[in-house]
C-alpha cells in the first residue's frame, strides 16, 4: 500500500507544488526534469494515484516513469512512502501523450422512445428541428455505456448510476477519455458530473475546418451546448469567416489555459489566436492570464449580450479585448514576419 498523502507531502516539500487533481486521481507537480527553476503555482508532471500503476507523465517535456524513479530523482527513498515493496503492474501501459490517439468506445443506440425526457431536454436546447444523431459524442443510455465499455466507476458514481441514466445526458470528450454528464432537471442541486474513462486529460469540441497555413484561430465556450448552439447559428460563425477557425471547443469546468494547450495538442498546432465566448456576467479580468500562455497569439472576448446560451441572440466583441502583448515578431508559414504595430509591450 502507497501512502499517498506521505507522497504528496514530500514531493510539496521538495519542488513547492504537488496538489491532488478534483477526483483524487492524480497528483499534480512540478517536473523535475523541465521545472526545476519554474516559479509559477502550478506543474504538467502527472503521477497516477493508483497502487497497482503509479505511473507519472509530463505533459511538457514527455518524461515519464514510475513512482520509484519520481521519487528518488527528488532525492527520497521508497520504502519510507509504502508498507512493503512497489511493485508496478502493466509497466507498459502509459499515458495518452497525444489527444489524437483516440481511445476506443462504444456509444449506446440513441433510442428517443425510452428516452424521451432527455431526447426533449437536447432538443429544448438546440431547436426541434435537430437530428440528435448528428451531435457527436451524444450518449443517453450512461448504464449501457458503462457496461460495454467497461467503465470503472468510483463507490459515488455507483451509487448515482440509476439517477444517472435516468435523467443524465452524456457526452463522450474528443479523445473519448471522459464521459460529460448533464443534470435535465435544473432544478437539482447536483447538475454535472465526469466519469473517467482512462484518465488522460481530454476536451470535447467541433472540428470547424482543416488546418490552414496561416495562424489557426480556436473559438472557446464554456459548455457544450455553447459549442454546439454556437457553432449552429451562421450569425455567429459569420462574425468569425476571416479568422480561420479550425475548431469550437468548451472548457467544462477546467482551467482555459489548460484547453487551449489539449486542443492545440489534438490539432499539433504551435500556437493560435483565440476566440473566447464570454456570458456577460463575466468580467473581463477573469482571462488576463492566458496573455502568459506562449501559445496564445491574440486573444478576442464576446459578449453573449442576453441570457446564458449562444444561439439566436446577438453577440458584441469587447472593444478593450487586445489582453495579450503582441509580439515584434510573428511565425507564419515557418517564416517570421515583424508586425506593423508598434505596442506598449515592444517599444523600446
Amino acid at each position: 500500500m502507497i501512502y499517498w498523502d506521505k507522497v504528496q507531502q514530500f514531493i510539496k516539500k521538495v519542488c513547492g507544488v504537488c496538489y491532488y487533481n478534483a477526483g483524487k486521481t492524480e497528483l499534480i507537480c512540478r517536473c523535475y526534469n523541465c521545472e526545476r527553476l519554474y516559479s509559477k503555482n502550478k506543474g504538467h508532471l502527472y503521477l497516477k494515484v493508483n497502487d497497482d500503476h503509479p505511473v507519472f507523465h509530463c505533459f511538457k517535456c514527455e518524461t515519464d516513469g514510475s513512482i520509484i524513479k519520481l521519487i528518488k530523482e527528488y532525492g527520497g527513498k521508497v520504502g519510507q512512502f509504502a508498507d512493503g515493496p512497489i511493485v508496478i503492474k502493466h509497466n507498459k501501459k502509459r499515458f495518452n501523450t497525444r489527444l489524437t490517439s483516440k481511445t476506443k468506445v462504444i456509444n449506446p443506440e440513441l433510442s428517443e422512445s425510452k428516452y424521451t425526457l432527455k431526447s426533449d431536454y437536447v432538443k429544448s436546447r438546440l431547436g426541434y428541428d435537430v437530428d440528435l444523431n448528428d451531435i457527436p459524442g451524444l450518449v443517453f443510455s450512461v448504464k449501457d455505456f458503462v457496461r460495454i465499455n467497461k467503465v470503472e466507476l468510483s463507490d459515488w458514481h455507483k451509487r448515482n448510476l440509476d439517477l444517472y441514466d435516468k435523467q443524465f445526458v452524456g457526452f463522450t470528450t474528443n479523445g473519448n477519455n471522459k464521459l460529460i454528464l448533464r443534470n435535465c432537471d435544473q432544478t437539482s442541486k447536483l447538475r454535472y458530473a465526469k466519469l473517467s474513462i482512462t484518465g488522460s486529460p481530454d476536451y470535447y469540441g467541433v472540428q470547424e475546418h482543416s488546418i490552414y497555413d496561416r495562424i489557426n484561430t480556436i473559438v472557446l465556450c464554456e459548455g457544450i451546448f455553447d459549442v454546439l448552439l454556437s457553432h449552429k447559428y451562421e450569425h455567429i460563425r459569420e462574425k468569425f469567416s476571416n479568422k480561420n477557425v479550425v475548431a469550437w471547443a468548451a472548457v467544462l469546468g477546467n482551467n482555459y489555459y489548460n484547453t487551449i494547450d489539449y486542443v492545440l495538442d489534438d490539432y499539433m498546432l504551435p500556437r493560435a489566436n483565440i476566440i473566447i465566448l464570454s456570458d456577460s456576467n463575466i468580467k473581463e479580468s477573469r482571462y488576463q492570464f492566458l496573455r502568459r500562455n506562449p501559445r496564445v497569439v491574440d486573444l478576442e472576448i464576446y459578449w453573449n449580450k442576453f441570457g446564458s446560451d449562444f444561439g439566436e441572440h446577438p453577440v458584441e466583441l469587447i472593444k478593450s479585448h487586445s489582453l495579450v502583448r503582441r509580439r515584434p515578431y510573428e511565425q507564419v508559414d515557418g517564416h517570421f514576419y515583424k508586425n506593423k504595430k508598434r505596442t506598449q509591450y515592444n517599444k523600446k
